[in-house]
């Protein structure tokens, strides 16, 4: 998505998008950044977070499934 650098206030910036401003920290901008810079955002999944969700929930059903009552060593 498109979106267009209004001003910088201080740390922050506010981006213009769709009619409406949306303030983000000063610090996602690209170096040398200035009022007026269009700017292409783009939004996709986090594949490692999502991998890490995946293998912590295997992980407590290994734990939970265990019945020898002795604990899953890991």
């Amino acid at each position: 998505m498109k979106v267009e650098l209004d001003r910088l206030e201080g740390d922050f910036a506010v981006l213009l998008f769709d009619g409406s401003e949306v303030v983000v920290p000063r610090s996602w901008l690209p170096v040398g950044t200035v009022e007026g810079t269009a700017l292409v955002i783009r939004i996709e999944p986090d594949v490692d977070s999502m991998t890490a969700g995946k293998v912590d929930a295997s992980l407590s059903r290994l734990k939970d499934d265990d019945v020898s009552g002795e604990g899953l060593e890991l």
